[in-house]
């Protein structure tokens, strides 16, 4: 979506595991464009599940493993130089 000089784009994605659940990730890109310059930002979340190997191997599973859940924020800064 865009506004002038101002723009956001998302996504969410609905993840669904028969030991875990059904898990909502989501990003959010927001941006403001002004002459050669962009500053933008980007927060978004993470899910994984642990594979079948790290749960069932009979040496070195372990089906007490939880699934990992994260955050991450980025800012920024671009400038396109002339030349």
């Amino acid at each position: 979506y865009r506004l002038g000089q101002f723009g956001v784009q998302g996504g969410a994605r609905l993840s669904r595991h028969n030991l875990f659940g059904n898990v909502l990730t989501v990003e959010a890109n927001p941006y403001f464009k002004f002459g050669q310059s962009l500053i933008y930002a980007s927060v978004s979340s993470a899910f994984n599940a642990p594979s079948l190997y790290q749960l069932y191997d009979p040496q070195r599973g372990n089906r007490q493993l939880e699934a990992e859940s994260s955050l991450s924020v980025e800012l920024g800064y671009k400038h396109q130089f002339k030349g």
